[in-house]
């Protein structure tokens, strides 16, 4: 792994986040500069604020996300919200993702964190027991 010496870059949404078990939805970003401060131990921090359609609307997700997922050759990171509320995931809902290296700066993503597809592990072990 290179050591980082650098901004923290550009933060890219490569994919749409995703249900699991109607409980917490993973968001998957790529950002190749703060995978590597974070094998290289180097001081960051992720901030995350939700922005809702309307002022009144109250917290979906428990906060902060919590990193479950590093992905050296995609150089992704993925990120897991659970939610308030049991199985509500509000359409409509963006996500401001800051990510900060110390001496070097914040880089901000704003991502529309609407799920696109809910994934049930207690249906595929059912379906893969059948077979």
């Amino acid at each position: 792994m290179q050591i980082l010496i650098a901004s923290p870059g550009e933060f890219k949404h490569i994919k749409p986040c995703i249900i699991y078990e109607n409980r917490y939805i993973d968001c998957t970003i790529q950002m190749p500069n703060m995978i590597s401060a974070v094998h290289n131990e180097y001081p960051y921090l992720f901030a995350f604020t939700e922005i809702h359609q309307s002022s009144n609307e109250e917290k979906a997700y428990n906060q902060p996300a919590k990193l479950v997922k590093i992905d050296d050759e995609n150089q992704t990171i993925t990120f897991r919200w659970s939610t308030v509320n049991a199985d509500v995931f509000p359409s409509g809902l963006k996500m401001l993702i800051s990510g900060t290296l110390k001496y070097f700066g914040t880089t901000n993503l704003t991502i529309d964190i609407t799920p696109s597809m809910k994934k049930s592990f207690f249906m595929k072990n059912k379906i893969s027991n059948l077979k």
